[in-house]
C-alpha cells in the first residue's frame, strides 16, 4: 500500500483508539462496566476473526483489514476506562496501587511476549496468528462473561417529559 497510505491507516487507528478511550468510560459510567467490557471483546473478537478470514491463504484484503482493525481499536480504547472502573470498584484504597501496578506490569509483560511470538509467526502463519488470537480472546470474552461480575448498576433516573418543564397545565 506504500508508506504514505499505510501511514494515515495507523494515526486512523490510533485516532479509533483514542476515541473509544473517551467514550468506553463515559458509557461505561451509564450502563456498567461488564457491558462495556463484553460488547467490547465481543467486538474484538469478532474483528479477529474477520482478519483472519481476509488475511487467510485464500484471500488478501488490506482495505478491509483496516476497517477492521479500526473497530478492533475503537472497542480496545472503550474497555480501558471500563476496565480500569472495574478495579477501582472491586478494590480497597489500601491495596488498589498494588494492584494497578500489577496490571500494568502484567498488561506490558503480554505485550512483549505478544509481539515476540507475533513477530515470529507473522511472516509465514500470519492466518494462523489472527485466528489463535480470535481464539484467546473468545476464551476471555468467556472467562469474562461466566465469572465476572457487574461492579456498577448506575441509578435510574426518571425521564422528563417532553416540552418546557416547570409550567403547569392551563387548562
Amino acid at each position: 500500500l506504500g508508506t504514505v497510505v499505510t501511514g494515515f491507516m495507523f494515526l486512523g487507528v490510533m485516532a479509533a483508539s483514542v476515541t473509544g478511550s473517551f467514550a468506553g468510560g463515559y458509557v461505561a459510567d451509564r450502563i456498567g462496566r461488564k457491558k462495556v467490557i463484553v460488547a467490547c471483546e465481543a467486538v474484538i473478537f469478532l474483528s479477529f476473526l474477520g482478519v483472519a478470514f481476509v488475511n487467510s491463504p485464500w484471500l488478501q484484503l488490506p482495505y478491509v483489514t483496516f476497517i477492521l482493525f479500526l473497530f478492533h481499536h475503537l472497542c480496545l480504547g472503550a474497555s480501558g476506562p471500563a476496565y480500569q472502573a472495574l478495579i477501582i470498584d472491586v478494590s480497597q484504597p489500601e491495596n488498589r496501587r498494588a494492584i494497578f501496578t500489577a496490571s500494568y506490569w502484567l498488561n506490558n509483560l503480554a505485550v512483549a511476549i505478544g509481539g515476540v511470538v507475533g513477530a515470529f509467526l507473522f511472516d509465514e502463519y500470519y492466518f494462523a496468528l489472527f485466528l489463535g488470537v480470535a481464539v484467546s480472546i473468545a476464551i476471555s470474552l468467556t472467562i469474562t462473561i461466566l465469572f465476572i461480575k457487574e461492579t456498577y448498576v448506575p441509578e435510574k433516573r426518571p425521564r422528563q417529559a417532553s416540552g418546557k418543564q416547570g409550567q403547569k397545565d392551563s387548562s
